[in-house]
């Protein structure tokens, strides 16, 4: 099976790229045998009068302007369209739906995304009303051109199903999985000897609201105040430490040392804490459970997917309190057996459905039924 990779502005071929899931996506599909042929990364390249557009929009409104100019959409279109002429691919593939919005298709199409437009305007709303009324237009462009649609969560099939009506068997769900090399994750665990001595809370993110790094910080402090000592490590983000919480940067996956600095962080945690206030599906916690810690979350976007409530960590309620993950925390740490049968349940489930092969096998099945469905 020939596939046309279609990129956006990130290089598939670089793990730091975006959030690395191109990445992982294109060389799971590569390890699987899979002739791929990748179009892109385009350069956005607005004209004089989107650029003026955008100054003015940012000057007048707080809420972000469409996330791509016109003439990317069109220059994309163009290279793509020239792209299927050159290779003839038995299917297209692609996460991005602006480079295919304006693109004439004659090959069958398999668009994942993370979550629709439609969930993430709902639950989180940084663009203008003008901007989401555009940018909806080329999603339903989008999907009504596919032949097979994948996303990261029941919510966002839910909406597919019930806003798009697209019929059941032209969907693939599966959580995101960890955005980390498999041949450094470990080959099992062994958690009875973690201790809560102190309670050691992990955070990874690089937005310090959506990601309810203000929340995990209150956390901290209350387990502190209540007697428990606990730590809080915040990867991602650089900031001012104070007791209780260390700001530990960012790290690039493709230097060897900063890889493992980064892991180092997983093996130092009883817990992923991850409250964000909207996430379409998370990786960090796929990456946690490599390492059978479980994630503490809320039901925020598709994060009751990514995370199996009482298997692989818990998931609140949407928006939950600072003290509903205080509550979660101490749960476990008073019950030594349940965190350790947690632990394990976590890291099974990285095993079986939080890993890349697990996630290649639904994406090939997914090419493999547009490309016989199309004949």
């Amino acid at each position: 099976m020939k596939v046309l990779f279609i990129a956006d502005r990130y290089d598939p071929s670089d793990h730091d790229a975006a959030s690395g899931v191109d990445y992982m996506i294109y060389k799971t599909l590569e390890q699987k045998g899979i002739n791929l042929t990748v179009v892109g990364p385009f350069k956005v390249l607005p004209t004089l009068s989107e650029r003026v557009y955008h100054r003015v929009h940012k000057m007048l409104f707080s809420k972000r302007p469409v996330k791509y100019p016109l003439s990317y959409l069109k220059a994309t279109a163009a290279k793509v369209g020239d792209a299927i002429q050159k290779v003839n691919p038995d299917v297209l593939f692609t996460k991005h739906a602006a480079t295919v919005a304006h693109c004439e298709i004659n090959k069958p199409l398999v668009y994942l995304m993370d979550t629709t437009l439609i969930g993430s305007r709902d639950q989180w709303p940084i663009f203008t009303n003008l901007a989401y009324k555009r940018m909806l237009t080329w999603e339903k462009r989008v999907i009504a051109k596919s032949s097979q649609l994948i996303t990261n969560s029941d919510w966002s099939a839910s909406i597919l199903r019930d806003y798009y009506h697209v019929a059941e068997e032209n969907i693939t769900v599966y959580p995101n999985p960890a955005s980390i090399p498999e041949e450094i994750v470990p080959k099992q665990v062994c958690v009875e000897e973690r201790n809560f001595a102190p309670i050691r809370l992990l955070l990874v993110g690089r937005e310090f609201h959506r990601k309810g790094v203000d929340i995990a910080i209150q956390v901290v402090r209350e387990l502190n105040h209540l007697g428990h000592e606990a730590e809080l490590r915040i990867v991602g983000l650089d900031g001012q430490n104070e007791p209780f919480v260390r700001y530990m940067g960012l790290y690039r996956k493709t230097i060897t040392e900063e890889l493992a600095g980064y892991v180092a962080n997983y093996q130092w945690a009883n817990f992923l804490i991850h409250p964000a206030r909207f996430e379409a599906a998370g990786i960090v916690p796929g990456e946690a459970a490599a390492f059978g810690v479980p994630t503490i979350t809320n039901a925020a976007g598709g994060l009751a997917t990514t995370v199996a409530d009482g298997i692989s960590g818990v998931v609140l309620s949407k928006g939950s309190s600072p003290n509903a993950y205080v509550d979660a925390v101490l749960r476990y740490v008073r019950d030594k057996n349940s965190y350790v049968k947690l632990c394990y349940s976590t890291r099974s489930r990285y095993d079986t459905e939080l890993n890349w092969q697990f996630a290649g096998q639904k994406i090939i099945a997914a090419l493999e039924r547009a490309a016989k469905v199309w004949l």
